[in-house]
């Protein structure tokens, strides 16, 4: 038995002590939301062109685009629906923590073949979430001293259920994309939105 945990001498992409890498980027975007905190309405376009220089060689294109449209709200409760697209392709040797964007808004809720060395990447969401924001009333109800003089750090909470449909594709050049590449997942989640807008919460896919 020893304590000892055995590493690889190398661990770089090039199999050498370490790599360098020269990165270039271009990143377009356009935006027309009514806010960016909490979306209601609106779209965001993200386009960008990566590549990387040093022991190997990679070029990246990447798109994604979000539409948000809110049909009804009031005083406690907000209708949205949501539709995300993502398209990625990836040429040459990409570096290993790249690999990771497969993950986040690029994961396929509910897929069943998955892998952070795929080279392309497609993903098409729509969803539609039902907020629910207290109001300081709600709060005292529930034996929470919270007033509308209250920092914000203590109000603006909020929280949201949300059904889902994902679908889409991941794969490699020299395999190509078939029909068996294609997923398809739904599901549903609860999530609890902070007065900055980070969302924390879970979400349950079948495929």
């Amino acid at each position: 038995f020893s304590n000892r945990l055995e590493l690889p001498k190398t661990l770089s992409q090039s199999q050498q002590d370490f790599d360098s890498y020269l990165l270039p980027s271009l990143t377009l975007l356009y935006a027309d939301l009514d806010q960016y905190v909490q979306p209601q309405s609106g779209h965001f376009i993200r386009g960008q062109l990566q590549g990387g220089k040093g022991e190997t060689f990679y070029a990246q294109a990447m798109l994604s685009t979000d539409s948000f449209l809110t049909p009804w709200q009031d005083e406690r409760f907000r209708l949205l629906f949501l539709l995300q697209n993502r398209a990625r392709t990836t040429l040459g040797s990409e570096p290993f923590h790249r690999g990771f964007l497969n993950g986040g808004s690029w994961f396929i809720r509910g897929a069943t073949q998955y892998s952070i060395f795929d080279e392309n990447s497609l993903k098409s969401t729509q969803e539609i979430r039902l907020f629910f924001f207290p109001t300081p009333e709600d709060l005292a109800f529930l034996g929470l001293p919270v007033t509308k003089q209250s920092p914000p750090l203590f109000k603006n909470w909020g929280a949201f259920v949300n059904v889902f449909v994902d679908e889409g594709a991941y794969w490699n050049h020299a395999e190509g994309l078939t029909s068996q590449n294609w997923q398809m997942g739904t599901g549903m989640g609860l999530n609890i939105v902070t007065p900055i807008g980070l969302v924390v919460g879970a979400d349950l896919a079948f495929p």
